[in-house]
Formats: structure tokens, sequence, C-alpha cells
């Protein structure tokens, strides 16, 4: 959950000025107001504006009025949620199809599982798999380092992580096993 700024909750303020007010329908079919305490009818009370948004599927003009009295705080409110949006941090997943989608950093392995998605980034370095699957990247000296799974980002299905018994070999040839939480290369 985020927290909301005293900048944000004024432009909330300015956009919900522009929503239409009471006095642009008192007097107009479909208006009505009650009070929220009847035992207190002078005090606060509601309203609204009953109106029949369509006919057979034909917008009425009531409706196509309405829409015209909502635009403005439509569009300031689509602006202000924009730049909201703009402001997040989003990681890119991309999708089967090769399109890059956007999604919240805590849900990104879940979204990549659920949907098929991969993760959208480019490797550094030289990075070659072993004979046993696992990746290696390619140091400066020539020699390799264990990467500790088979796939870069998020596996369409499994686990990446490769198991940690038994020996693994890298691109060269030679023999890496897992000792001592770190990989080590078989002298």
């Amino acid at each position: 959950m985020s927290t909301v700024t005293p900048e944000q909750v004024k432009e909330i303020g300015r956009c919900q000025k522009l929503l239409p007010t009471e006095s642009d329908f008192i007097g107009r079919k479909g208006y009505w107001r009650k009070p929220k305490d009847p035992a207190d009818p002078g005090g606060a009370y509601e309203w609204g504006f009953r109106y029949r948004p369509n006919v057979r599927g034909k917008p009425t003009k009531t409706q196509q009025e309405m829409v015209q009295r909502m635009r403005p705080f439509m569009r300031a409110d689509v602006e202000r949620h924009a730049k909201l949006e703009a402001a997040k941090e989003r990681v890119a997943l991309k999708d089967k199809d090769g399109q890059v989608r956007l999604v919240d950093p805590g849900l990104a392995d879940q979204a990549a599982r659920r949907n098929g998605w991969t993760h959208s980034f480019r490797a550094r370095g030289n990075v070659e798999a072993g004979v046993g699957g696992m990746l290696w990247r390619r140091c400066v000296g020539g020699d390799w380092e264990p990467l500790g799974v088979t796939c870069l980002g998020t596996p369409i299905c499994g686990k990446a992580e490769v198991p940690r018994r038994g020996t693994q070999q890298d691109p060269d040839g030679n023999p890496w096993r897992y000792v001592a939480r770190e990989w080590r290369r078989v002298a």
C-alpha cells in the first residue's frame, strides 16, 4: 500500500473541483435530496441525479449531457493517474510474442510463472551452458564462473536453480562441485 503525499491530496482536490455540482441539477427531472439524519432535517444531506442512460442501447440526451459535464474531471483524473503510474517502479517482463509487460516488482516472479513470461534483460559478459545445463559466465582471465542456474530470469516451468549434489561441468569440460556454500573447481 502506498502513502498519499500532501501534494497528491491537493491534486485530487483540484480534480474533484471539476466534478458537476448540485447546482447543475437542481430543478431538473431526476434530482433528489434527502437528509442524512431524518431527526435533523436542517443538517447534512445527500443528493443525487437519477436518469436513464440509454434506450434500447442508444445513449439518451441526458446521458450525453452527463458525459459532457464529466469530461473535464475525467481528463484531469486520467492525467493525474498517469503521472502516478509513471513514477512507480516497474519490472519489464517479455511475453511469448516478445511484447514487454510492466509489472510491480513484488509480483514479477508470480506473473512470469502464471503467464509464461520471462524477465527481459541483457546478460553482461559471455554466458554459456555447460554439459549439465548450468549456465557459466566467462571471466576476464578466460576462467568460468558458475551461475548456479539453468536459465537467466524466471523459468517458464520448473526451477532455474541447479541441484547442488554431484558434479557439474563447465563449457570446457572441467568438473565443479558445490562445497561449503559455493561452487568449487575439482582439481
